[in-house]
């Protein structure tokens, strides 16, 4: 078996990807080349590594002529460092400079404005809270909500992990003092709680910026011949599972109604694992009119994933093989080819990039759950008491089973993928051996 060098086999497998997406791929385009009015949302779902990056990043490579009339703002959950904080985020997609626009200039000063009295007055809370009489815990939590974008909120405050009644009370007293006192200092005319009002004010600054940016025409695109500029938005929230404890809110009741409001075309585009209107049902209840129909990524069959390897001269047995191993899921299916062509198989390296592959996208809490994880027969409540703090476990099944990416679909029972526990557990007995042979005893315990 002579595999194709490595730059053919990518060229192969890129192009066969975007012709099993094609049916995917042209309903995203349709969105941008013939856009509806007023606001569409469109949900791009699929578990992590299936490839829902890599296609909406084709729709945006094949639709160059379209795009000229749009422009395109994005925020997605690489960033571990800024996913919990909500100025950051917002920061992150309406960024003072646009490659569309003119250097130097900032479209989106109003936002910027916002975000910064924000801060300031973030910071004067923070200091309140450390000068408070709550627990070293309880301040470290009631900071992390102020910072999040969380104010005066009683169902996040009672939500907070061991909290007790009376400190619950006290975190309620310091928002509702803290509420009015920010209120007054962000706006005169303030009846609402602060952190709806935050929201608020922020949708509302960034439709002022983009109507500035839009409706009068000012950006314009490098080459554009239209003399109206850009007039049209397209915002993709990339990872939106890891973003929405901080943004979800905010799009919901906020900046979605705001765009919906506006004179000129938004598309928006939310990719993630689980489809939009399952992971809340308000996406539904309250903005069911602007939900085009839903993308949902699979892995491929058998017989396409035969197709393709054939294409890359992989011989029959080892193609039966391969599939076995992947089940058709894209992203295993290529880091067992790179492999294959790169002569890694079985090397340290190799059991290092994967590792560092099938965890990219998770948090570090994650990252060490799955690893951890891996390390059973069976994934369930009674066996992970094995390996984690009793109060932890439901959390860690529910993850588990909500994560298709690692999470073998095909068993009975919640088991990891074998490809990816083989993988996962050379890799941990190359990095650690002493740990690897504990985690070995405990997970074997009953």
């Amino acid at each position: 078996m002579v595999l194709r060098p490595r730059c053919e086999r990518r060229v192969v497998i890129l192009t066969r990807v975007q012709s099993l997406r094609a049916s995917e791929l042209t309903r995203l385009k349709e969105l941008i080349e013939r856009p509806k009015k007023g606001l569409s949302i469109c949900s791009v779902s699929g578990p992590g590594g299936i490839g829902k990056s890599h296609l909406m990043n084709e729709v945006l490579a094949s639709s160059a002529d379209a795009l000229k009339g749009f422009l395109v703002l994005r925020v997605d959950g690489s960033n571990h460092q800024s996913i919990d904080d909500f100025a950051a985020l917002v920061g992150q997609l309406f960024s003072p400079s646009l490659e569309q626009g003119e250097a130097g200039r900032d479209y989106f000063p109003r936002t910027r404005n916002v975000l910064a009295r924000f801060i300031r007055q973030r910071e004067e809370l923070e200091e309140r809270i450390g000068r408070s009489s709550l627990s070293a815990e309880s301040k470290h939590l009631t900071s992390a909500l102020v910072k999040m974008g969380h104010w005066g909120v009683s169902k996040q405050i009672r939500g907070l992990p061991r909290l007790n009644q009376l400190e619950a009370d006290a975190v309620g007293e310091l928002f509702a003092v803290g509420s009015s006192w920010l209120a007054q200092k962000l706006t005169r005319s303030s009846t609402l709680r602060l952190r709806h009002e935050l929201h608020a004010m922020t949708a509302e600054a960034i439709v002022g910026d983009l109507r500035e940016a839009l409706v009068r025409g000012r950006l314009l695109r490098r080459n554009l011949a239209t003399s109206d500029g850009l007039t049209k938005l397209l915002i993709w929230i990339d990872d939106y599972e890891a973003l929405s404890p901080v943004l979800e809110d905010f799009l919901l009741g906020a900046l979605v109604p705001a765009l919906a409001a506006c004179e000129f075309d938004v598309v928006m585009w939310i990719s993630g694992r689980d489809d939009l209107e399952d992971g809340n049902g308000d996406w539904s209840r309250q903005h069911k009119r602007h939900l085009e129909p839903r993308v949902r990524l699979r892995a491929f069959d058998e017989a396409t994933t035969r197709a393709m390897l054939k294409q890359l001269n992989v011989d029959d047995a080892k193609a039966e093989q391969l599939f076995e191993a992947t089940r058709g899921y894209p992203l295993l299916l290529q880091l067992l080819v790179e492999e294959l062509t790169d002569g890694e198989t079985g090397s340290a390296l190799a059991a290092r990039k994967f590792f560092e592959r099938t965890t990219r996208w998770m948090t570090a809490d994650e990252v060490e759950w799955f690893t951890r994880v891996c390390y059973l027969d069976r994934v369930n409540e009674d066996t992970l008491g094995r390996l984690f703090p009793k109060e932890q476990v439901p959390a860690i099944q529910s993850w588990f089973e909500k994560e298709p990416s690692i999470r073998d679909p095909n068993a009975a029972e919640f088991v990891v993928r074998p490809l990816i526990r083989e993988k996962v557990l050379r890799y941990q007995e190359l990095r650690s051996p002493t740990q690897h042979r504990e985690l070995q005893r405990r997970a074997a315990s009953t």
